[in-house]
C-alpha cells in the first residue's frame, strides 16, 4: 500500500459487511410485524392487479421497500447503513422483488398469510 492510499481513505466511513439488498428482502418477507401489516397486504393487491390484467412495473414496489427499509434500520441500527436508501439500490431491490413476484403470479402462487 502506498502512503497516498492510506491518507486518501475515507476515515470513519464503514462499508457494510453484508448484502443490503438480500438482507432487506429477507427482513421484509420474514419479519412477522412488517409482513403482516405491510408486505402481505401489498402482495395481495399486486396479485389481484396482475390477475385483472393491469400493467405493472417494478416502481410499484417503491413505497413498500422504503417502508421496509425504515423499519429495518430502526430494528437493526448498523454502522455504515445509509440514513436513506440510495436510488440505485431502491431501483435494484424493486426490480428483483418485482421479478420474483411476477414469477409467483405466473406460477399462481399466492402470498401466504402468517
Amino acid at each position: 500500500m502506498r502512503i497516498v492510499e492510506i491518507f486518501s481513505q475515507d476515515i470513519g466511513k464503514k462499508e457494510l459487511e453484508f448484502d443490503l439488498h438480500d438482507d432487506l428482502s429477507f427482513f421484509m418477507q420474514n419479519d412477522p410485524e412488517f409482513y403482516r401489516t405491510e408486505y402481505f397486504p401489498f402482495l395481495t393487491k399486486f396479485h389481484r392487479s396482475y390477475k385483472a390484467g393491469n400493467e405493472l412495473s417494478p416502481a410499484i414496489f417503491k413505497k413498500v421497500v422504503l417502508t421496509g427499509f425504515n423499519q429495518y434500520k430502526g430494528k437493526f441500527p448498523t454502522e455504515g447503513l445509509p440514513s436513506e436508501l440510495p436510488v440505485e439500490d431502491l431501483r435494484e431491490i424493486c426490480t428483483k422483488m418485482y421479478s420474483e413476484e411476477l414469477k409467483n403470479c405466473k406460477d399462481e402462487q399466492t402470498p401466504k398469510e402468517d
